[in-house]
């Protein structure tokens, strides 16, 4: 899910669907994503990193259209056929633009700081004038793994998947862990956040809880707004963290 020729890329190319991508995962930030950033229905929506499509599918009702991308052929190919049937979803082909928002979850971890600085700069070209583009499931420098696994120990007992999580990140721990070691996950400072966003004529805030289960981890909303504390007039608008 990140740029071309890099190990990380590579591991995503050949994850098997259903190995480390749990559907009540899916459900969870999808829910969080409705109540927290309140889109309307005739939003439309990039998923930027869309793994296998699963958030893209539950999003679809709920979005006046959703397009999807991954740099991982492999998720982008089995994307388009979890999608198919689903009117308004497709594969984004990289001239549309106009997003109400874009959707970059579980990415920011595998991009250097490099990478991030393009792609958040990328990302602000295709917005719509009132766009903006949600960081999710990013951590800061010093963040601690075991914080991770008690998050995923909580939420898998809680939904009934337990057993499988384990078993499946157990497979996977070995290739991880030597893709790890070639290219260390990419934990970024706000002040990082802040200063890519500013570049890309983006003011940031954040949430006061990440949109996945992971506790530890973080939301960032960055938009053209000068002050990004609510996205939309509305009863209950959606409210950032204090900094």
């Amino acid at each position: 899910m990140t740029a071309p020729a890099d190990p990380w890329l590579d591991y995503w190319e050949t994850v098997p669907e259903g190995r480390l991508l749990f559907a009540p995962e899916s459900e969870e930030y999808v829910l969080n994503f409705l109540r927290e950033c309140q889109p309307k229905s005739t939003d439309r929506v990039l998923d930027y990193g869309c793994g296998f499509g699963t958030i893209a599918r539950l999003l679809a009702p709920h979005m006046g259209a959703i397009r999807v991308w991954d740099d991982a052929a492999n998720m982008r190919r089995i994307a388009a056929g979890n999608l198919a049937g689903v009117p308004n979803a497709a594969e984004w082909d990289r001239r549309e633009n106009g997003f109400d928002y874009v959707l970059v979850n579980s990415v920011v971890q595998y991009l250097t700081a490099a990478e991030l600085e393009t792609k958040i700069a990328e990302w602000a070209e295709v917005l719509g004038p009132n766009g903006r583009i949600v960081l999710s499931d990013w951590s800061e420098p010093g963040h601690s793994t075991w914080s991770d696994l008690w998050s995923l120990f909580r939420f898998s007992v809680r939904r009934g998947y337990f057993v499988r999580a384990l078993r499946n990140t157990l497979a996977e721990r070995g290739r991880y862990g030597a893709t790890a070691r070639r290219r260390p996950p990419y934990h970024p400072s706000k002040d990082e956040i802040d200063r890519f966003a500013t570049a890309a004529g983006l003011s940031a805030c954040y949430l006061a809880r990440n949109l996945t289960h992971f506790r530890g981890r973080r939301t960032a909303v960055l938009s053209r707004t000068a002050h990004a504390s609510a996205y939309r007039e509305s009863p209950a608008p959606a409210v950032c963290a204090h900094r």
